[in-house]
């Protein structure tokens, strides 16, 4: 869960304050719009909810998150397949997919159950 705050962290830091060199290094299309900047700062206010529930070792929440981050890849992935978003958002997808996997395999050490 930690790789996954950290994660969060570094991309809503950098699409809040500086979305167009993440942008640029990604290979995507440099954006002028709010909307990239609120996507970052909604990654960070989700980051501390993520925060909290680590510190607190909330089991319920690691398990729905897993399938929550599996829901969002594939709708990263449909993005990309229907034209609405650019290919690199696959990237994430992928980053995004290892990081559930990780706790998911994280949990099955823990409660086996």
């Amino acid at each position: 869960m930690y790789a996954q705050i950290a994660y969060m962290v570094l991309a809503g830091t950098g699409f809040l304050f500086m979305p167009n060199v993440i942008l640029q290094v990604l290979g995507m299309q440099p954006v002028d719009d709010v909307w990239i900047r609120i996507i970052g700062l909604l990654a960070l206010v989700l980051a501390s909810y993520y925060w909290v529930m680590t510190k607190n070792s909330v089991l319920p929440f690691f398990k729905v998150s897993v399938w929550g981050r599996y829901g969002f890849c594939a709708g990263l992935v449909a993005l990309v397949l229907f034209n609405l978003g650019e290919k690199p958002l696959i990237l994430f997808a992928a980053l995004e997919t290892g990081l559930a996997v990780w706790t998911q395999l994280a949990l099955r050490k823990t409660n086996p159950a």
